[in-house]
């Protein structure tokens, strides 16, 4: 299982941070005030409410830096807390 979370700044944060090649159940937190839907591997999960916690699967098929984001929030962010600068956005590390 990997752990992510939504902070209210819209940092988006892995444990571990760092995964090998295969299918992972990533359990979401949204500490933030607005609901999110999570993107990462191309899966969009359904929305995670503020304060919520949802499950979604991914399958990692390449090695590679993943960024995961909000796509609810879009570039030049639209949300609460976000740098409209950058948007909201964490990396994860798989390896072979």
């Amino acid at each position: 299982m990997v752990k992510a979370v939504i902070w209210p700044n819209l940092n988006i944060t892995f444990a571990p941070k760092t995964l090998k090649l295969g299918t992972y159940l990533f359990r979401v937190t949204n500490r933030s005030v607005q609901a999110h839907q999570f993107l990462i591997g191309g899966v969009t999960s359904s929305e995670v409410g503020s304060h919520a916690t949802r499950s979604v699967k991914v399958t990692f098929k390449k090695a590679a830096l993943y960024l995961a984001t909000l796509p609810d929030c879009g570039y030049l962010s639209l949300c609460v807390g976000g740098n409209p600068d950058t948007g909201p956005t964490g990396y994860l590390k798989v390896t072979k």
